[in-house]
């Protein structure tokens, strides 16, 4: 957090998207959202961001002169939330941490998708698949909505759906953790594991048969680690990457 001064009081600014509270949160996916569809220009999106982390509560736009010259005082604020590009900017969504656990009667994963079963990050990457084949709106905002489910539940409400933003999360979330996995190291129990080396081809290449993730299960099950394919699926999800992780790093180092 940077503490500034700000219309004759001391305020408390977020730095990174982590230091967001779950409301700044949503509203930042809000103007992302708006920002991905053309709606927002280069200094519109930097004003109603600029908005947000000065805890406005209305726009800038809409503010006396004298406010948005104070304002504008701290527009480098924005700068670690932007992304610039050539034609239009992008806002920063990188993160693993779920900054929204639970919202409206909704719960959801902990930070990098803790307590997801392998069966549900499965079922998601399959209509991952079918979102980017996809091209009916409709389709897309059912698929979107079932991504999400497969996240987070509403307990109280079994059969609402989840709004657009907790949807577009659901979806950031996971492939901000894909990402990751395919990247960068992750921290367990103090070890930083590389889990890229789930992804890297063979050097023998063998006929890919399409099983995917769902043939990873059956193969698991066949080990009898973790019992049958249906409690497999009910595992969470990093004991059983941990486990692949392992097998592969034996396998690698078998053949030096």
């Amino acid at each position: 957090m940077k503490i500034i001064k700000y219309r004759e009081r001391m305020l408390q600014v977020p730095e990174l998207i982590d230091e967001f509270t779950p409301a700044q949160y949503r509203r930042y996916l809000e103007i992302s959202l708006l920002n991905d569809r053309g709606i927002l220009s280069r200094p519109p999106l930097r004003s109603k961001l600029l908005t947000l982390l000065l805890d406005e509560r209305t726009d800038l736009s809409m503010q006396r002169e004298e406010t948005i010259e104070e304002a504008l005082n701290h527009i480098d604020l924005t700068l670690p939330f932007i992304l610039p590009g050539e034609k239009r900017d992008r806002m920063n969504l990188n993160t693993g941490l779920n900054l929204l656990k639970e919202w409206d009667g909704w719960t959801g994963p902990g930070d990098m998708l803790d307590g997801v079963t392998f069966g549900a990050f499965i079922d998601c990457n399959s209509l991952l698949k079918l979102l980017a084949k996809t091209k009916s709106r409709e389709r897309s905002e059912q698929l979107t909505t079932d991504f999400c489910r497969k996240l987070y539940r509403n307990e109280a409400r079994p059969k609402a759906d989840p709004d657009e933003i907790l949807c577009a999360h659901a979806l950031i979330l996971f492939n901000n953790v894909m990402r990751t996995l395919h990247h960068d190291p992750i921290d367990i129990n103090g070890e930083p594991l590389r889990f890229s080396i789930l992804f890297e081809k063979s050097e023998k290449r063998k006929p890919d048969d399409g099983t995917g993730w769902m043939g990873t299960a059956l193969e698991i099950a066949e080990t009898g680690t973790f019992g049958t394919y249906r409690k497999v699926l009910d595992t969470p999800l990093w004991d059983v990457l941990v486990f692949l992780y392992r097998k592969k790093f034996e396998h690698m180092h078998s053949k030096r």
